[in-house]
C-alpha cells in the first residue's frame, strides 16, 4: 500500500455514510453476527451489500469484522454469512479466531485476511507466522511502542494497521475474561459489559486503602488522540490509521474522521508541522473523551497520565459545545449527500442511438440508448437537453462537467431524456461496482478430523507459583508440573533441586511463559529461555508471540497451548496443529455440553485455580503511588464488596488481575470423567502450603481413587462449566 489509509468505524449505515462523506479511505463495520461489538447497531445483509457498492463507487474499501471467538457450529455458518458479501466484492475480513481464519482462507479464495488486535500480535515472530499463512495485514496489540512496531515492519513484509483515536481497553485485547467471569458477557464474543469503567477501592500490599472518591476509577483509561503523531507512525511503517468507535453516533465518526483527514492530507502535501488548527483539537475534545486525551502507548509504557481515575462528567458548557458541534457536523457533512463527480458527454444524432460517455478519471463507460425522433414542431436544443440531464438530484452522482451535442431537427421526450441520464448512470454504477464482483462460489468440502481417541488414564498436571506450593507438590508426584520460567534462573536454588527430584521420579517439568511477550519482555527472559531449550524443558505457551518464537526454534513438539490461545472450535486446533502444536488447553468459556462436543483427547482441562481476568500494561502502584521496581500483590474491591487480587509482575512490567475466588470443578467428578480429556490441571496462585496440600489430596482421591462425593469447603466458582457465555 503506497498511500496511507484513514480507516473509520461504523456501527450503523448512517455512520458508514458519515465516514465516507468525511473522507475515510476505508470503513470497518460488523454484520449481525461474529462482530466484537454486538451492541452496536451493525448492518443487515442488504445494508452490507449496499455499503460494499457505495464504498467501491467512491474508490474506498470496506472491511468486515469477524473478530469474535466461534463455537464449533458457528465456523461452517461463516459460509452463508460471508458468501453474498464475498461475491459482492468485500475487501477484507478482520479475524480473531484461529479456526475462522483457517476456514475463511480455505473457503473464500482471494479474500484479504486481517489479523484483529484481539489476536494480541506483539512481535515479529507471530506476525511472520501469519504472513506465511496468507494474512496480509496485522492490527498489533495497542500496548506496543512505536519502536516495537517499527521492528515488526522492518522484519516482516506485511501491512500494519494501528489505532490512532478513541477508547482504549485497560486489558490487552483478547486477554480479558473479566466481563465473562463476572457477568457471563464475554468480550471475546462481542458482549463486553465494560467492568473496567466501574469504580473500585484500591488497596496496596499492606492492605492500606490508597484510593478515594476522587480517583476511584482504577481501570478507566482515557481516550487516545494521536493525530500529532501521524508522521511518527508513518515513519514506523504504519500504513492504516484506525479510529475506534463502532458504538459511536454518526456525528462522532464524521467529526473525528474530518480532523484526521485534514491532518493526513497536510502530511501528504509535505506539511508535517501544522497538522491541526486550534479549533480541530477543540472539536475532538468536544466529541468524546474521558478526562482528556493521551497518546496511547507509542512513547510511554504506562502511567497515571493515561488514566481517567476521576471519570469527570461532562460539564454543562462542554455539553452545549458538543451539541453545537453535532449540529454543525450534521449540516456540513452528514446532511450533505456524497456524490461522485463525473465528466459526461451526451450526443443525439440522426438515426443513431443516443450515446453517453461518463468518466470518473479511472473508469470510462459508454452507454447507448434509444434512437431520437425527428422533430415535428419544436426540435430539441442542446441547452434544453443539458438543463434536464444536469439534474442528478439525490443520486450518488453529479456532473463536474457536462458536454451535450444535439443535431438539428431531433426530438426526445422529457421522460426519455430522464431515462437516458438515469440509465447511463446505472450503467456506470454497474460497471464500476461490477469490477469488484467475484464469480459465484461453490461450497468446498473441508476434511474434518478423525474420530477422537479414548483416554484411558488422564494425566494430572499441577501449576505452582511459590516455593511453599512446590514443597506440597513433591509429596504427590503429579504426571506433569508447571513452574514459572523464573524458577530455573539459578540452578542451585532449592526450587530447582525439588524439580530435579520430581523429574527423577517421573514427573514431567514444563515451564510457564508470560501471558504477554513483546520485544522488551523477550530480551528480559531470552537467556533463561535459551537455557530451558538446551535443557530439554517443554513449555506452556500463553501468547502467540512465544508460540512463534518456539516454532522458529523448531520446538513446536515441546509446546502446549494454554487456554489464552483459544481453541473454542476444532478448526482452531487444526490451525495450531498445522504449525506442529499437538497439546492444547480447553477454553474456559465453554460449558459442559459444549466441552462434551469437543475432542479433548489432546487437551488439558483446568479443574482448579484462580482465573486471570485481565493482563494490563498499566500498573496500580505506579498509578496510585510510584514505581519502585518491586513486585507485590495489590487488591481491588468492587461496589459489591468482591475483592480481586492483582499481581504486580515487575519481570514483565504488567499487572495481572485474578478472579476473587478459584474456579473449582472438583465437585463435578462424574461429568469431568465423561469429557475424555487428555489431562486435568490444578493451578495454584495464592494458596498456602496447607491449602495446596488439601486440594491435591482431593484431586488424587477423585482422579486416582475414584471418589465421587467431594464437596468444596471453600469459596469457589464453577465458572462457565454450567452457565456458558
Amino acid at each position: 500500500m503506497s498511500r496511507p489509509e484513514l480507516l473509520a468505524p461504523a456501527g450503523t449505515f448512517a455512520a458508514f455514510q458519515a465516514a465516507l462523506s468525511a473522507g475515510a479511505d476505508a470503513v470497518y463495520l460488523g454484520g449481525n453476527r461474529f462482530g466484537a461489538r454486538a451492541f452496536a447497531g451493525n448492518l443487515e445483509e442488504e445494508e452490507l451489500l449496499a455499503a460494499i457498492d457505495l464504498a467501491h463507487l467512491h474508490d474506498r474499501k470496506l472491511y468486515l469484522t469477524v473478530n469474535t471467538l466461534c463455537r464449533e457450529e458457528e465456523v461452517p455458518a461463516l459460509y452463508e454469512f460471508l458468501l453474498p458479501l464475498y461475491e459482492a466484492g468485500l475487501d477484507a475480513v478482520i479475524v480473531q479466531d484461529f479456526g475462522a481464519l483457517l476456514y475463511i482462507k480455505n473457503t473464500f479464495p482471494g479474500l484479504a485476511l486481517h489479523a484483529s488486535t484481539q489476536m494480541a500480535v506483539t512481535g515479529e515472530a507471530f506476525a511472520s507466522l501469519l504472513k506465511d499463512f496468507g494474512v496480509s495485514r496485522i492490527v498489533p496489540a495497542r500496548e506496543l511502542s512505536l519502536s516495537q512496531i517499527k521492528t515488526i515492519h522492518e522484519h516482516v513484509d506485511m501491512e500494519i494497521e494501528c489505532f490512532v483515536h478513541g477508547a482504549l481497553c485497560y486489558c490487552v485485547s483478547g486477554m480479558c475474561l473479566m466481563s465473562s467471569f463476572i457477568g457471563g458477557r464475554s468480550g471475546n464474543r462481542g458482549k463486553c459489559a465494560q467492568p473496567c469503567r466501574l469504580p473500585y477501592t484500591v488497596y496496596d500490599e499492606r492492605k492500606k486503602q490508597v484510593s478515594d472518591e476522587t480517583n476511584a476509577y482504577a481501570l478507566n483509561t482515557k481516550d487516545m488522540c494521536t493525530v500529532e503523531l501521524l508522521p511518527d507512525l508513518l515513519s514506523a511503517g504504519v500504513c492504516s490509521f484506525k479510529i475506534e468507535g463502532r458504538m459511536k453516533r454518526p456525528e462522532y465518526v464524521a467529526g473525528v474522521v474530518s480532523v484526521y483527514r485534514k491532518a493526513l492530507d497536510r502530511i501528504l502535501e509535505g506539511n508535517k508541522e501544522q497538522l491541526l488548527d486550534p479549533s480541530d483539537k477543540a472539536d475532538l475534545l468536544a466529541l468524546n473523551n474521558r478526562d482528556g486525551f493521551h497518546k496511547s502507548y507509542y512513547f510511554q509504557h504506562n502511567g497515571p497520565s493515561m488514566m481517567a481515575l476521576a471519570n469527570k462528567k461532562l460539564s454543562v458548557s462542554r455539553q452545549k459545545q458538543a451539541d453545537a458541534l453535532y449540529q454543525r457536523l450534521n449540516e456540513e457533512i452528514i446532511g450533505r449527500k456524497l456524490q461522485l463527480p463525473l465528466t459526461a458527454s451526451f450526443a443525439l444524432e440522426k438515426e443513431c442511438p443516443a450515446s453517453a460517455m461518463l468518466s470518473d478519471g479511472s473508469l470510462t463507460v459508454t452507454y447507448r440508448g434509444d434512437i431520437p425522433d425527428t422533430a415535428k414542431n419544436s426540435p430539441l436544443s442542446a441547452e434544453e437537453l443539458k438543463s434536464r440531464l444536469s439534474k442528478t438530484g439525490n443520486t450518488d452522482f453529479t456532473f463536474s462537467s457536462l458536454a451535450v451535442h444535439v443535431e438539428d431537427g431531433l426530438f426526445l421526450a422529457a421522460g426519455r431524456q430522464n431515462s437516458l441520464r438515469r440509465d447511463a448512470l446505472s450503467a456506470f454504477r454497474q460497471e464500476k461496482c461490477g469490477s469488484y464482483r467475484r464469480p459465484a462460489l461453490t461450497r468446498p468440502e473441508i476434511p474434518r478430523a478423525e474420530k477422537k481417541a479414548e483416554i484411558q488414564k488422564p494425566a494430572l498436571a499441577v501449576s505452582v507459583s511459590t516455593q511453599e506450593q512446590l514443597k506440597a507438590v513433591q509429596e504427590f508426584h503429579p504426571d506433569r508440573l508447571y513452574i514459572p520460567l523464573s524458577f530455573i534462573n539459578n540452578p542451585d536454588t532449592e526450587k530447582t533441586r525439588t524439580c530435579d527430584k520430581l523429574m527423577a521420579s517421573g514427573t514431567e517439568i514444563w515451564l510457564e511463559l508470560p501471558y504477554i511477550t513483546d520485544e522488551d519482555t523477550q530480551k528480559k527472559y531470552e537467556k533463561a529461555l535459551e537455557t530451558a531449550c538446551k535443557a530439554g524443558y517443554s513449555f506452556l505457551v500463553r501468547n502467540a508471540e512465544d508460540l512463534g518464537l518456539l516454532i522458529k526454534r523448531g520446538l513446536a513438539d515441546r509446546v502446549r497451548a494454554d487456554y489464552t490461545l483459544y481453541t473454542m472450535n476444532s478448526y482452531a486446533r487444526d490451525y495450531l496443529s498445522a504449525l506442529g502444536i499437538s497439546a492444547f488447553t480447553a477454553p474456559l468459556e465453554l460449558n459442559y455440553g459444549e466441552l462434551k462436543g469437543q475432542d479433548l483427547s489432546k487437551s488439558e482441562l483446568v479443574v482448579y485455580g484462580r482465573t486471570h481476568l485481565m493482563v494490563s500494561a498499566q500498573c496500580l502502584r505506579k498509578n496510585y503511588a510510584s514505581c519502585i521496581g518491586k513486585g507485590g500483590v495489590w487488591t481491588l474491591k468492587d461496589r459489591t464488596g468482591t475483592v480481586f487480587p492483582v499481581v504486580l509482575d515487575c519481570s514483565t512490567c504488567r499487572n495481572i488481575i485474578y478472579n476473587s475466588v478459584p474456579l473449582s470443578l472438583l465437585g463435578s467428578a462424574q461429568k469431568l470423567k465423561a469429557l475424555n480429556a487428555e489431562g486435568y490441571r490444578i493451578s495454584f496462585t495464592f494458596e498456602t502450603r496447607k491449602e495446596t496440600e488439601a486440594v491435591l489430596k482431593a484431586v488424587f482421591e477423585i482422579f486416582r481413587g475414584g471418589r465421587t462425593d467431594y464437596r468444596e469447603d471453600f469459596r469457589f466458582t464453577r465458572g462457565h462449566f454450567s452457565r456458558g457465555v
